[in-house]
C-alpha cells in the first residue's frame, strides 16, 4: 500500500485576473491526518484543492507533495484521488468498470483488478453491487462508488470537494461516520472542502477557516470552538453571537464589562489591544432569567433545542438565543421578557479580525 503523503504549501497565491482567490497559503498537512478546509463560498476552498490536483498552478509560492514541487508534474502522475460533489461516474459502467476505471489506466493486472474491486466493494458497504449501473443506486450509494473509485489504486493523498453537499441530511450523516470508518481503516491523508461546520466537526484532525482567500485560523475542531481567535472564526465556525460591550476593565486573567446594563466577569482570547467584542453562545443567553427587556419575534424548533429569536427594547438588537427543547413551551410568540448572559460561557475577542498567514501551521493526525 502506498504510504500517506505529507502536503506543504509554502506561500502558495493565485489570480485569476485582477481577482485575488488566495494569498500566502502556508501550511503543512502531516501523513495520515484528515484536514478540512471551512469557509463561505469564495473564500480559496477549492482553488487549494485545484493547486494539489493540478487542475491549477500557483502564481506565487510551492505546493510540496512528499517534498517534491509538483507544479512541474503532471495531474495524472501525481498520486492522488478525488471525490467530487456531483460523484462524476461513467454512466455507461457498471459499478465496478467505476471502480475498475483507474487501475486499467495504470495497467494492472487483470486478476489483481477483480480481487481489488471486490475489496473496494466490501470496504464502501456495496458488496454484491457490482454489476448494477450507476442509475440503478441511491446518491448514498454513488458517492459510494466514486469513494471507492479513488481509493482502488491506493493514493497517498485524497481529496474531497463537498461530497456531501447534494446527499439529504439523514444520508449524509450515515456517510459522514462510513467516511471516517474508511479513513481509519485505509489511512491515507486527506484535505476534504465543506461549507458545513458539523462535517469539519464530526471527521477531522485539523481545519482551516478561509476568508477571502486567507487561511484565518487552524486547529482542532476542539481548539477552535473553545477558544476561537477573532469574531469572524466564532460566527461562522462556532455559531456564536458577537456584541459590543462597554465598560472593560482588566481584572487579573478576566475582564469586568457590561452588557445592558449589568457587569460581568468574561474570559479573553486574543489580543485585545486595539479594541473587543464579545462572543456568546447561543446557549449561554438567559431567556426569561436576565435583566434586559426584550420581545420573543420567532421560535423555531430545531429538535433537541428551541432557537428564540429575541429584539432588545433598548438597541433593536436582534438576539439569537437557545433553549433546549422541553422549555419551548416557556416563550410565547410576541410576549415580553427579560434575557441575560451567563458571562462565564462568554469569551471576549479582538475587534479587529485575523489577517496573519505568515507561520507555516502543521496538522497532524490526532
Amino acid at each position: 500500500m502506498t504510504e500517506a503523503a505529507n502536503v506543504e504549501f509554502r506561500g502558495v497565491g493565485k489570480a485569476f485576473g485582477s481577482t485575488r482567490v488566495l494569498e500566502d497559503l502556508n501550511l503543512v498537512v502531516n501523513p495520515g491526518s484528515f484536514f478540512s478546509l471551512l469557509g463561505p463560498s469564495g473564500s480559496g476552498k477549492s482553488t487549494i484543492l485545484n493547486l494539489v490536483s493540478g487542475l491549477y498552478n500557483s502564481d506565487e509560492g510551492q505546493v510540496l507533495i512528499d517534498g517534491q514541487d509538483v507544479s512541474r508534474i503532471a495531474p495524472a502522475d501525481r498520486n492522488i484521488g478525488v471525490v467530487f460533489q456531483n460523484y462524476a461516474l461513467f454512466p455507461h459502467m457498471s459499478v465496478a468498470g467505476n471502480i475498475a476505471y483507474g487501475l486499467k489506466r495504470r495497467k494492472w493486472k487483470r486478476a489483481r483488478i477483480s480481487s481489488r474491486v471486490e475489496e473496494m466493494l466490501d470496504l464502501v458497504g456495496l458488496a454484491g453491487l457490482g454489476n448494477r449501473m450507476p442509475t440503478e443506486l441511491s446518491g448514498g450509494q454513488q458517492q459510494r462508488v466514486a469513494l471507492a473509485r479513488a481509493l482502488a489504486f491506493e493514493p497517498g493523498l485524497l481529496l474531497m470537494d463537498e461530497p456531501l453537499a447534494a446527499l439529504d441530511r439523514e444520508i449524509r450523516v450515515q456517510m459522514r461516520s462510513e467516511i471516517r470508518r474508511i479513513h481509519q481503516e485505509v489511512s491515507p491523508t486527506v484535505i476534504y472542502v465543506t461549507h458545513d461546520r458539523d462535517e469539519a466537526f464530526a471527521l477531522s484532525d485539523g481545519v482551516g477557516i478561509m476568508r477571502e482567500g486567507l487561511l484565518c485560523h487552524v486547529g482542532s475542531p476542539s481548539e477552535l470552538y473553545e477558544s476561537p481567535q477573532d469574531a469572524f472564526v466564532a460566527r461562522f465556525f462556532c455559531g456564536f453571537q458577537v456584541l459590543n460591550v462597554s465598560g472593560a476593565q482588566r481584572e487579573g486573567d478576566v475582564y469586568r464589562i457590561s452588557w445592558e446594563g449589568k457587569s460581568g466577569l468574561v474570559s479573553a482570547g486574543g489580543d485585545l489591544d486595539e479594541g473587543m467584542l464579545m462572543a456568546v453562545p447561543p446557549h449561554a443567553f438567559l431567556v426569561g432569567d436576565g435583566w434586559a427587556p426584550a420581545r420573543v419575534i420567532d421560535i423555531v424548533p430545531m429538535g433537541a433545542v428551541a432557537h428564540i429569536s429575541l429584539r432588545l427594547h433598548s438597541s433593536g438588537l436582534t438576539i439569537a438565543a437557545e433553549v433546549p427543547w422541553f422549555e419551548r413551551k416557556r416563550f410565547v410568540l410576541d410576549s415580553d421578557l427579560e434575557v441575560g448572559i451567563d458571562f462565564d460561557r462568554a469569551l471576549l475577542l479582538p475587534a479587529r479580525e485575523s489577517t496573519d498567514t505568515s507561520t507555516i501551521k502543521t496538522i497532524n493526525r490526532a
